[in-house]
This record gives C-alpha cells, sequence and structure tokens, in this order.
C-alpha cells in the first residue's frame, strides 16, 4: 500500500508474497514464523475507545506514549500482548505525515508456539501458513476474540439492578479491588464473575457495540 495504516486485502498479501518471492534469493513460503502481530484499523477516534478499556484477563492496560503524549493502551501477557491505539497520531508521530481522518488501530501481538501449542492450533509454522486462506480467517477470529475479552466499562441502567447485582457492577468496574476481591474470597468470586456476566448482558452502551461491529466489518474486508 506504500503506508502502514491503510486497509489491504487477503487477495493482496499474496501478490505481494509472490512479488517478493520472486526478487528474493530464498524461497519465501519456506522461511520460518515465530512471532506475528495481527491487527486492523478502523475510521473512529481512539480516546473514547481507550476508555472503556478496564483489565484483560485481570491485568490492567499500560499507557502508551508518545512524544509526551498518551495515545494507546497495551495490555502485557504472558503469551501475548494486546494494544489499541491512535493510528493518526502514531502516523504523525513517526512517519511525519498529517491525515485527515481519525484512525484507531487494534493489534494482537504473539509467539507462533502459542497459536500452535494449545487446544485449538491455528498452526503458523511458515510464510506459507500465512496465504492459507483458512488460517487467515482463524487469525481474524482470534484478533476479534482477544478485544471481547477485554473488560470495558459499562453503561447500565442502574434502576433495574438489585443491590446485590449494584455491588457487583461496581466491584468488576474498580480493577484494583476486584484484584484483591479475588484473593480473599476466592470462593465466592466465580458467582460474583456469572452475575457480573448476567447484568452486562443489559447494557445499553450503543458506543461499544458500534466499535466492535465496526472491527468485525473492517476484518470481512481484510479476507477478500
Amino acid at each position: 500500500m506504500g503506508n502502514n495504516y491503510e486497509l489491504f486485502t487477503y487477495s493482496q498479501v499474496v501478490k505481494a508474497l509472490e512479488e517478493l518471492d520472486s526478487v528474493l534469493p530464498f524461497n519465501v513460503y519456506n522461511a520460518n514464523i515465530h512471532y506475528v502481530a495481527v491487527g486492523t484499523v478502523v475510521e473512529e477516534e481512539a480516546k473514547p475507545i481507550l476508555n472503556t478499556w478496564l483489565s484483560l484477563n485481570g491485568k490492567t492496560p499500560i499507557t502508551m506514549l508518545g512524544a509526551n503524549k498518551q495515545y494507546g493502551k497495551k495490555f502485557y501477557l504472558t503469551d501475548y500482548n494486546v494494544k489499541g491505539y491512535d493510528k493518526t497520531f502514531e502516523v504523525k508521530t513517526h512517519e511525519r505525515i498529517k491525515l485527515n481522518k481519525a484512525l484507531f488501530r487494534f493489534e494482537l501481538e504473539i509467539y507462533t508456539r502459542n497459536l500452535n501449542k494449545r487446544k485449538n492450533p491455528i498452526g503458523i509454522y511458515t510464510v506459507r501458513d500465512l496465504i492459507d486462506k483458512e488460517k487467515y480467517q482463524m487469525l481474524a477470529d482470534e484478533l476479534m476474540s482477544k478485544y471481547e475479552k477485554i473488560e470495558k466499562q459499562q453503561s447500565i441502567p442502574l434502576s433495574q439492578l438489585s443491590n446485590k447485582e449494584k455491588e457487583t457492577l461496581a466491584l468488576f468496574q474498580n480493577q484494583e479491588i476486584l484484584k484483591q476481591y479475588k484473593i480473599d474470597h476466592f470462593d465466592t468470586f466465580s458467582n460474583r464473575r456469572t452475575v457480573y456476566n448476567r447484568i452486562k448482558k443489559t447494557s445499553n452502551n450503543k458506543h461499544l457495540n458500534y466499535i466492535k461491529e465496526q472491527l468485525k466489518t473492517s476484518l470481512k474486508h481484510t479476507l477478500f
């Protein structure tokens, strides 16, 4: 694409690798893959999206800084990292290119061993695996599943909740207290989680649902 912020499609990846293989002095398709970054971009303001992020698998996000400005959030986990950031700002800061639109990038960074050695492996070993359409789809699904696992600030109609449900909502929306509660009250934590998952379904946060659909649409675009 000549840049690192526009969406590209599966067919363009296939064509690009064909060209690389024709000019490089080795077989590109046989090259080993040890680490991948899977991501997509949507035309949305990053800050409203990131402001809702609370935790992922119990970990709170680290602020991403650039030019002394907060422009993203990143989760560092044992097997993978997940980040979301203001792509427009990143391009301006690192490449001195001013874009006339707001772009948000969501990305998963993961070692291939963590994709291959698990219950439902994807099987990314060489570059050839990256042009397997089924595996390409599986990587897109993996990215989306990570986004859905991020605990986000919910907009819940409090008047419809019981006292216990209000307490549970407050607990799960405060990550520091939640972490300590899980340690001190492990025996009741799973019950609290069940209640929280139930009341999340009553959320009326249209913006969260909209961003989720935007990401899905973006990923569908890349599969052609």
